[in-house]
């Protein structure tokens, strides 16, 4: 018997993601290519990272953020978003405080806050 599907993400609009998200970035101001997926970069993935490799990372703690550029080598800067917008979808894909968003790149760009070298 096959066994019951259970959904790999719960996916909700960007008016439901309380407060700022923080994302790592190569430079202050960031480009928009900062904001691209690894798909739209035309960046190899596997089936299995499908879902991840058509959005973007981000962090809902600054602190997570830091974290992870220290330790995977991550773009020295972070930008800081907010996301509180209808035309962005984001799920929850990990720990740590990881979320990954779908949205065009050109509006993550003009929800840019702030940007600093961490």
């Amino acid at each position: 018997m096959p066994r019951k599907a259970t959904p790999l993400f719960l996916v909700y609009d960007g008016l439901s993601l309380e407060g700022l998200v923080f994302r790592a970035v190569g430079t202050c101001p960031p480009s928009i290519d900062h904001f691209r997926s690894y798909e739209a970069l035309g960046m190899p993935y596997t089936p299995r990272q499908h879902f991840r490799a058509t959005g973007v990372s981000v962090f809902t703690e600054r602190s997570r953020l830091v974290m992870h550029i220290a330790k995977y080598g991550l773009p020295p800067a972070i930008a800081t978003l907010d996301l509180n917008d209808p035309n962005v979808v984001w799920t929850r894909t990990g720990r740590s405080a990881h979320v990954t968003v779908w949205a065009p790149a050109s509006l993550l760009l003009e929800r840019v806050v702030q940007c600093e070298h961490g």
